[in-house]
């Protein structure tokens, strides 16, 4: 039979004693796993595998889950620079324990979630309406760009998402688009467009490849997230890609992580005269 701990894993690391029974184990067996350090006992009725993270295991601890932007985290999406731990509580729920700094956001028992797979994390249809209630306007759309690459999702299905939510958030949910890889991306692509510049992304361009973003039909942004210089060959490989570029009579420009979210104005100063130089033709896109 299998062990309490391979189950848990199974689980997604977090599990409560009613999943455990239901699948054959006894609270014999439980007890015997905690006494052995095999799992840990989070609170009453929850039980934790060593492979569990610090978030999983404080939202249960306090009393609830996974939400916002730390839900979003642990989704693999774009969650912004708000790294407090988010919990969604239901509004009510007894015995809360202390916070230690977490953002609680308390849920009425009529909007409680109950489609996510996990018991210690809100569904992603439901980390998506909080980032969107609450976090910027920017990293709420760079979330939903990335959901919608991450996880192939329609634009109908992001609407639908928020059908019943407020209007504010149905905007900014049409504002949504594929074409981000990453939230980087997305957050480039939205300051750019609010300049008036037109942006075409995931390019192919002959005799260069792929590329992030053509503005106004020629000149080419590329960005480096915070990985790009552990990777020589990435390095080598960019750096080819932008002489190409100058052998088509091209001008590539390329961004780092640290200058599009911390010295933004020099960025946008920097497209703005490269724009100015107007090139003789535009960029043909790859059939």
């Amino acid at each position: 039979m299998r062990s309490p701990l391979t189950t848990i894993d199974a689980l997604g690391f977090i599990a409560t004693r009613r999943q455990l029974l239901d699948r054959g184990h006894t609270g014999g067996q439980l007890t015997a796993a905690v006494r052995r350090d095999q799992i840990r006992r989070v609170r009453r009725g929850w039980y934790a595998s060593p492979l569990a993270t610090h978030d999983q295991t404080e939202a249960v601890r306090i009393g609830g889950r996974l939400s916002h932007s730390s839900a979003a985290r642990h989704y693999g999406l774009w969650s912004g620079s708000d790294r407090r731990l988010h919990v969604s509580v239901t509004r009510g729920a007894s015995r809360l324990r202390q916070r230690n700094g977490a953002a609680v956001h308390w849920v009425a028992p009529g909007r409680v979630d109950v489609s996510s797979p996990s018991t210690w994390c809100v569904s992603l249809e439901d980390c998506l309406r909080g980032m969107v209630r609450c976090a910027p306007r920017e990293d709420a759309i760079a979330c939903l760009d990335s959901a919608i690459e991450r996880y192939r999702m329609s634009p109908r299905r992001i609407r639908s998402i928020f059908a019943d939510e407020p209007a504010r958030s149905r905007l900014i949910a049409r504002s949504s688009r594929p074409g981000s890889e990453s939230g980087l991306e997305s957050i480039t692509r939205q300051r750019i467009e609010a300049l008036g510049v037109q942006v075409q992304q995931q390019v192919t361009i002959a005799g260069v490849g792929r590329v992030d973003m053509v503005l106004e039909g020629w000149l080419v942004v590329e960005l480096d997230g915070f990985e790009y210089h552990s990777d020589p060959a990435a390095f080598e490989r960019d750096r080819a890609r932008m002489a190409a570029l100058v052998r088509l009579d091209r001008l590539g420009l390329q961004f780092t992580y640290r200058q599009v979210m911390h010295d933004w104005p020099t960025v946008e100063q920097t497209i703005l005269h490269a724009l100015a130089l107007v090139p003789s033709v535009a960029i043909q896109e790859e059939v």
